[in-house]
């Protein structure tokens, strides 16, 4: 029986220690292999939305769909003569019925499948931060600005609208509000 109630112990203090979620650190990948560029004044924008469950379940050990949230790799770049100011950047989407899909920063995004999976439960301090760590890794950083022909990629996170399961058409916008310039592009 002590040995039994040993071995329980164990066991839990283990799942305490691990991640809630065994997030992936994701790499960076060649810039055709996301999308075709879209120009608009000095800001170039590429962009795919990741509607493929094995691999959201591989990469984020979630599937993010159901938690409806959408993960975009986006990879922008400077190709103006100044420094593009990234915190001021807007991103947008929509489909072709006109519902937006609201952007969510990387840590909106994280809560939103927190809460799906219910992972409010007791967690390791050490697991929980090092997941986070793994999760803000994989976001686009916007907090930088950009420097003249500098590229970078990472994801954005979009708010599924209700009764969106799969492929919708979405219009996917980034724009710079200093200089005017909206790229926009399909998303697949």
């Amino acid at each position: 029986m002590r040995r039994q109630l040993v071995l329980v112990l164990v066991l839990a203090c283990a799942g305490c220690a691990s991640r809630p979620l065994d997030v992936k650190v994701v790499p960076h990948v060649e810039p055709d292999a996301i999308s075709a560029p879209s120009v608009a004044g000095p800001l170039s924008v590429r962009a795919a939305a990741v509607w493929d469950e094995d691999w959201l379940l591989e990469n984020f050990d979630a599937n993010t769909i159901l938690a409806g949230v959408l993960p975009v790799r986006v990879e922008i770049e400077n190709r103006g003569r100044e420094p593009l100011a990234t915190k001021k950047l807007e991103i947008a989407a929509s489909d072709a019925a006109g519902r937006r899909f609201e952007w969510l920063d990387a840590s909106k995004a994280r809560k939103a499948i927190e809460k799906y999976y219910e992972l409010s439960r007791i967690q390791s301090k050490s697991g929980t931060s090092l997941y986070k760590q793994d999760w803000a890794a994989n976001a686009l950083d916007l907090a930088a600005p950009l420097s003249p022909g500098e590229r970078r990629q990472g994801f954005v996170y979009l708010r599924i609208p209700e009764g969106v399961a799969r492929h919708v058409g979405l219009r996917f916008a980034v724009a710079s509000k200093r200089d005017a310039a909206r790229a926009e592009l399909a998303l697949d």
